[in-house]
């Protein structure tokens, strides 16, 4: 809607319905591409300094497009947070999700270093957790590590970039 707004206001409303016509058929194309796995289910986590963010199914732009966009299938527990007051999810329940992949966050986007580096220690400390070891994902080897910048913009560059990256990990 700001790229059609924005080209109406430049007068260059054509580009901004061809940006936004390519940006869908890459949608399309990308879905077509994740037929296969389109019935697994899929999570998105972020390791912070202090908390670990299991973010929704549908109410949240940074990890809707999995599945309103791509098709994924949610982990039933990211369904279950759609509408919950807090992203954060406790050590004890990481075994209940029964995500075959997991998409992973260790950080802040464009936060200082130092505090990139509290959460990739965080991080660290995590994966020694027997109850980290118990999530199917992490057995199976399925946990993708992702850029927290890209993964945390906004935009339509940025989503096709997470796009990207969702085919380099899942696709044919």
């Amino acid at each position: 809607v700001a790229m059609l707004d924005m080209g109406r206001a430049l007068g260059i409303e054509y580009r901004a319905m061809h940006r936004m016509q390519l940006y869908f058929d890459k949608i399309y194309s990308a879905k077509e591409a994740l037929q296969d796995v389109a019935g697994e289910e899929v999570a998105m986590l972020r390791i912070l300094q202090k908390e670990i963010r299991l973010y929704p199914y549908s109410s949240n732009d940074m990890s809707s497009f999995l599945y309103l966009d791509l098709g994924l299938t949610p982990d039933p527990m990211a369904v279950e947070y759609d509408n919950a007051d807090s992203l954060a999810i406790s050590m004890e329940t990481l075994p209940d999700l029964t995500a075959k992949h997991i998409f992973l966050i260790a950080g802040y986007g464009s936060q200082t270093a130092e505090a990139v580096e509290a959460a990739k220690q965080r991080y660290e400390e995590i994966k020694a957790d027997p109850l980290w070891q118990a999530v199917p994902a992490v057995q199976s080897g399925s946990i993708y590590e992702v850029d927290s910048r890209t993964w945390l913009t906004h935009g339509i560059i940025a989503t096709e970039m997470r796009i990207d990256q969702v085919l380099d990990y899942l696709g044919q």
